[in-house]
């Protein structure tokens, strides 16, 4: 069984979920689950919570997740999942590219357990260190 993927709202709502969707990946963007307004008004700690219950790998292209104390804490305490783009300034298309040519190891993630911070760039996963304590 594959993994589903929670894209936030880094990742836009249409190229990047769409191209992925094409390749055979279950995902879900904020603004399917949340709706329009909330998608765009929702704190970090409340998607991450929600899409860690739900057993989901979250992807974003905020690397700063992994930094900010209040998102590293929720991360930790609901053992999260989340793969974040090492350079998030990429467009669409390269981040489609990148997640796909990384399918894969992200795949692979499945059986991983959280938490995790995992930083994704063309060389590969690098592990980022939680700073929750700060």
């Amino acid at each position: 069984m594959s993994p589903s993927f929670f894209l936030d709202r880094s990742l836009g709502d249409f190229r990047v979920p769409q191209g992925l969707r094409d390749a055979g990946w279950t995902v879900v963007t904020m603004r399917e689950r949340y709706g329009v307004s909330s998608a765009q008004s929702l704190a970090d700690v409340d998607w991450i919570a929600d899409a860690a219950q739900r057993g989901e790998i979250m992807l974003t292209a905020d690397r700063m997740i992994a930094k900010r104390p209040r998102e590293a804490r929720v991360v930790a305490d609901a053992r999260a999942r989340v793969v974040a783009l090492k350079d998030g300034r990429r467009t669409a298309q390269q981040q489609l590219d990148l997640f796909l040519s990384s399918s894969n190891r992200l795949m692979a993630l499945e059986t991983r357990q959280g938490p995790f911070v995992i930083s994704l760039s063309a060389r590969g996963l690098t592990p980022l260190e939680l700073r929750g304590d700060a």
